[in-house]
């Protein structure tokens, strides 16, 4: 109840207890408001749900799982490097003439079963970056990357595309513009469009997968 008469205007007025004489406390009106105000913005407990206690961490255990966390990324790291120096000795020896599943191909195979997909997009682009000057091993990537959906190998895959469309070699050139009709992946078109080809055949090559994928975009 809002005071009135004498006393502040911004006030309110509560009877506090019962009796022949009650007794009053008046609240300042602005107090009240941001009191309220505070009480609607402390966070509900849910009384069903007990809220487990803050357990504080030590230096000592803080310290113990830097090192444990360290010590996982060495041993990632450790791996990635094994499997980059394994699989691209088998690219070195890949020969694009042969049908049947090369040696690289199944070590691909066997780390995609044993770890991810991810793990070996992570250790082909490394060998994409560190091999880029030897036009076998990464013709040989792309080959590999034949066996695979675009969606499955996104995006790491289409990077690697990307940085080789516009190789010095032909022969990386001509596996690139094959990986890039086989995923008929049309988001490539522009790179495909730009890519720079003195061949005639390989040029009608080109032509060829670009109104392909046109196609293909058009009925999607």
């Amino acid at each position: 109840m809002v005071s009135s008469g004498t006393g502040d205007n911004n006030s309110i007025s509560r009877i506090m207890g019962y009796g022949s004489t009650p007794k009053h406390k008046v609240i300042s009106l602005s107090e009240w408001i941001q009191n309220r105000n505070a009480s609607l913005l402390e966070p509900k407990s849910n009384t069903s749900t007990p809220t487990l206690p803050v357990k504080q961490v030590t230096q000592e255990e803080r310290e113990l799982l830097d090192d444990e966390v360290n010590n996982k990324e060495r041993e990632y790291d450790k791996l990635i490097e094994l499997l980059e120096k394994k699989i691209t000795i088998a690219l070195k020896c890949y020969s694009l003439e042969s049908d049947i599943l090369s040696q690289a191909e199944e070590l691909i195979c066997e780390t995609i079963d044993k770890y991810s997909l991810r793990l070996v997009g992570e250790v082909l682009s490394r060998i994409y970056i560190h091999c880029y000057d030897q036009p076998t091993v990464v013709a040989g990537i792309c080959s590999s990357l034949e066996r695979f959906d675009a969606i499955e190998v996104s995006p790491w895959g289409q990077s690697i595309v990307l940085g080789l469309i516009n190789h010095k070699s032909d022969l990386v050139k001509e596996r690139v513009i094959s990986l890039i009709e086989n995923w008929g992946d049309a988001s490539l078109l522009p790179a495909l469009r730009n890519i720079d080809i003195s061949s005639t055949w390989m040029r009608e090559y080109i032509n060829g997968v670009i109104a392909y994928l046109e196609d293909k975009k058009c009925t999607m």
